[in-house]
């Protein structure tokens, strides 16, 4: 799975963290690579944010640009408006806003139906007709391809691991019978995993539903 190399130099204090095509053959980079930079970006704009007690505009508006490359744009309105608040007569950052609020308006809606439809084509793979447990797991080196364009791109997406439902103590326990999910699993997006109520409304068997390492947000 491959896509084009971005330049991505939102991080903190004059830092960079870059995705850049080679000389020559343009080389493309994998998705964990460009989520691998997007995570650098981000943890050096929390770090300015951090060190200036959230007093700093600029880390704000740095912070926003790495939810905007994440295709994230409703984190990055909130941060652009705190940016605001520290700095109200900043025209870049009130240019920037009104750009990212019309993406966060239509992202809205359209992510609405995405994680709809992904979750019923997933139905059946995940086999919700007759499974009592159901354990979801996520892995941020999984090479998920967002081919719709229809998810923020940090966030690692939620797989089956196939596991035996136990009574331990009278209460419900699942045991996985695997570490790590295979790469072909079915799987959920963790925005599709906001609809958990529709996943249970679908498994009218369901007894335990497990939820391990992603952002419910």
């Amino acid at each position: 799975v491959k896509r084009r190399g971005e330049t991505l130099a939102e991080g903190a204090g004059g830092s960079e963290a870059a995705v850049r095509p080679t000389a020559g053959d343009e080389a493309a980079t994998t998705i964990v690579e460009l989520r691998d930079a997007l995570v650098t970006a981000f943890r050096a704009a929390n770090d300015a944010l951090r060190l200036s007690s959230g007093r700093s505009a600029k880390a704000w508006y740095r912070r926003a640009c790495v939810f905007e490359k994440m295709r994230d744009p409703r984190n990055a309105l909130r941060d652009l408006e705190e940016a605001l608040l520290r700095e109200p007569g900043d025209k870049s950052i009130a240019k920037k806003r009104d750009e990212v609020k019309e993406k966060a308006a239509s992202v809205a809606e359209n992510m609405y139906y995405a994680r709809h439809k992904e979750l019923d084509a997933q139905e059946r793979r995940l086999g919700l007709a007759d499974r009592r447990g159901l354990v979801l797991r996520g892995a941020f080196d999984d090479p998920f391809d967002d081919k719709g364009v229809d998810f923020a791109l940090a966030q690692p997406v939620a797989r089956l691991i196939e596991a035996t439902l136990e009574e331990v103590d009278g209460r419900p326990r699942l045991a996985p019978a695997v570490v790590s999910a295979d790469p072909e699993a079915p799987y959920l997006h963790p925005h599709a995993l906001w609809t958990w109520e529709f996943l249970v409304q679908r498994a009218p068997s369901l007894l335990l539903l497990q939820i391990e390492d992603v952002d419910l947000g």
